[in-house]
């Protein structure tokens, strides 16, 4: 059943709505700020619609940061990984966006989620064999998946796109609107999943082994220091606590890297003191110009508006 993967998942939200046959079930449900739909061969998620939001306590519309670009960015993140590694991933089977709602599909696995199979009250597995799956994990995390990852190197920080939105264990603490993206002398950074947890680990209940890493979503050039351990986390769930935040931050903001964005002005204001003087005297003037007719249009705007 390609469902098995998600079966905990679908027990635990009372929204899952089944239709299809009894043959081949589709399975429809909502967490956060995604609407997933699971059949036999396809696994699809996508951003809600306007009408399908939640609201807060407050009555407001519930704010999920950079919903559509960690949404995009797991598309490039598969595509990327499938092409530069050996990891295995889900293939893209498509995307699209529509007025600015993306959605997500990949094929369906047919396996476990790693969470759920040693999970203590699970009896899918023996207690032997689920030592020899934790072994078989730690093998195959440390030998594969770290050493392709490191392989990835970028002087720039960020996503695949060009943003950066750092993981959720940043963004609890630190939650400014936006992060620019900076560049390093040397390629300092390196692909990261971010959430090397139990419940993205998809394994085969009868070889046991690892079939699938998912949920790129967060996935980018950062420092090393970002990939965690969190499979080795019983519970799964990829905690860290206030500390640790602080160091991630203080990573995002060294001050050896440089602000792109500044350095493109620095760039651009080189350029032109190299530009011979009548040119460089025009573009001066022009700069000037325009700054005192946009004093004028201010300045006339304002009066009116007294």
């Amino acid at each position: 059943d390609p469902a098995r993967a998600h079966n905990k998942e679908l027990q635990n939200m009372v929204d899952v709505v089944t239709s299809g046959t009894e043959n081949d079930p589709i399975y429809d449900w909502e967490v956060g700020d995604r609407h997933y739909t699971l059949t036999s061969s396809t696994f699809t998620k996508r951003q809600l619609f306007p009408h399908e939001q939640t609201l807060n306590i407050h009555g407001e519309v519930a704010q999920h940061p950079f919903s559509h670009e960690r949404l995009e960015n797991e598309r490039n993140a598969l595509l990327y990984i499938a092409r530069n590694t050996k990891i295995p991933v889900p293939r893209v089977l498509g995307w699209s966006n529509v007025d600015g709602v993306g959605c997500l599909t990949v094929e369906a696995l047919h396996g476990a989620l790693l969470i759920d199979i040693l999970d203590d009250d699970s009896e899918d597995l023996s207690p032997a064999d689920k030592v020899t799956l934790k072994r078989n994990v730690d093998t195959f995390i440390y030998d594969t998946v770290l050493p392709e990852l490191r392989k990835l190197r970028s002087r720039t920080l960020g996503q695949l796109s060009g943003i950066v939105f750092p993981p959720p264990r940043v963004s609890a603490l630190d939650d400014r609107p936006s992060w620019p993206p900076k560049v390093s002398t040397t390629e300092r950074y390196v692909y990261c999943h971010n959430d090397l947890a139990q419940q993205n680990i998809v394994v085969d209940p009868t070889t046991l082994q690892v079939m699938s890493l998912i949920d790129w979503e967060y996935s980018g050039f950062f420092p090393p220091e970002f990939e965690k351990p969190f499979w080795l986390d019983p519970s799964g769930n990829g905690r860290v606590d206030e500390e640790e935040s602080r160091r991630l931050v203080a990573l995002l903001d060294d001050s050896r890297d440089t602000d792109i964005a500044l350095t493109l002005f620095k760039r651009v204001k080189s350029s032109l003191r190299c530009l011979p003087d009548t040119i460089f005297s025009f573009v001066l003037w022009i700069r000037i110009r325009s700054s005192r007719v946009l004093s004028m249009v201010f300045s006339r705007f304002n009066t009116k508006e007294s």
